[in-house]
């Protein structure tokens, strides 16, 4: 650092911590000038998690055995078989 009168190189005399951050005592080494400087410390940036990359889900559908009824087969069985019918998931 320079100084603030001759603007030559300034030594570090001491150093402590200061509510936090560094407070330096210098002197000039050409005109023995001394000042404090205060050193201010950043807090380190909180560092987001990446996230997970996403996947896409797999859904599985239960395949029936049984082929689905159209509509014409529906009105050809009886109320048994129509029960049955969904009951097996033909009839959706």
């Amino acid at each position: 650092m320079k100084c603030v009168k001759c603007g030559a190189e300034t030594a570090v005399l001491g150093s402590r911590p200061h509510h936090g951050n560094i407070r330096r005592r210098r002197e000039c080494k050409q005109c023995k000038y001394r000042v404090f400087t205060i050193e201010v410390l950043e807090e380190p940036k909180a560092v987001k998690p990446t996230p997970a990359p996403k996947t896409k889900k797999t859904v599985f559908r239960k395949r029936t055995l049984k082929p689905r009824l159209t509509d014409f087969d529906m009105d050809n069985m009886s109320d048994e078989e129509l029960e049955q019918a969904i009951y097996d998931g033909r009839i959706g």
